[in-house]
Formats: C-alpha cells, structure tokens, sequence
C-alpha cells in the first residue's frame, strides 16, 4: 500500500518539519519557565505563567533583582481570576512577619498614575477602602494583602516577594 502524494512529496515533508519544530519550540518554552519557576522554594502555575517565591521579605528594589536572578519578574494580577490565583498563592505560602506581599506596579514617576513596570498604565486594579492613599507622600509601591485587597505602601518596607515567569 502506498502513501498519498501529499505524505511522500518533498513539500509534504517539508510542512510536517515545520510542525514539528513548531513542536518542539512550544515545549522547549515551557520547559524552560517550569525549570525557572522550579528554582523557586514555592510555585504554582496560574493560567500560562508561574508564580514563585522563596517567601523572602525585601524592599521593592531588591524584590525586583531577586525576581529577574530567577528569570522572571515581579508578578502583578491583571484580572480578577489573576488576582484570585495570586491571592491563594500568597495565602498558602508559610506564615512570616508580613501580611503583604509587593506587586509589580508603582506611582513612583507620577503621584496617582500607577504603572506597571514597564510604565504602562494598570488595567485592573483592587484597591482596598480608601486606598491609594499615599499617606506621608511616601506610599509609591503597592502590596496585596491576604485578603486579595491592594495598598499602596512605602517601596523600602520588606514584603513577601512573589515573581511571575
């Protein structure tokens, strides 16, 4: 029994190689974040990322140098089933002396205009009652509680760290 011509043609050939590279990159991506995010004490995949932590408390700076050591970035929530992922992956992390945990946005630039890391303005935020509130004129960084609220909070206190890869 013989193949169809469209199997043993060199352009048949040639379309299923291209598939199967295709293939293999896909896996070799998530290879790679799943070998990142395993690096980490703690991770769980959420959705097609990884949070990961090594519940360490640092200052916002710091946070955002351990997140990028491991070949992410700090993590930010962008939709409520996020922000729901996020807040059970924090929850079950071992108790520490903070209740926060940093998130990748700030007004740092621009009192009142949060941003993300890459300046881009935040499409979803959950801001606890009466937050931000930049009380002091020092509360730059924002925090998610346990409860899955958001804070803004002074960027050199030591929070949870939690990284998105």
């Amino acid at each position: 029994m013989q193949g169809s011509a469209a199997t043993n043609s060199p352009l048949g050939d040639a379309s299923l190689v291209k598939a199967l590279q295709s293939e293999v990159k896909t896996l070799k991506d998530s290879l790679s974040k799943l070998e990142k995010a395993a690096s980490f004490q703690f991770f769980r995949k959420s959705g097609s990322k990884y949070y990961a932590s090594n519940n360490r408390e640092a200052p916002f700076s710091e946070g955002k140098e351990m997140c990028a050591a491991g070949g992410g970035t700090m993590a930010l929530p962008r939709s409520e089933a996020e922000n729901q992922d996020f807040t059970q992956f924090f929850t079950s992390l071992p108790p520490v002396s903070t209740q926060y945990a940093y998130m990748a946005a700030t007004d740092e630039k621009t009192e009142g205009h949060w941003v993300d890391l890459e300046d881009k303005p935040l499409g979803f935020i959950k801001w606890a009652s009466s937050e931000p509130q930049n009380y002091g004129g020092v509360e730059h960084c924002v925090v998610i509680r346990k409860s899955g609220l958001w804070a803004d909070v002074s960027c050199s206190h030591k929070f949870i760290v939690i990284c998105e890869i």
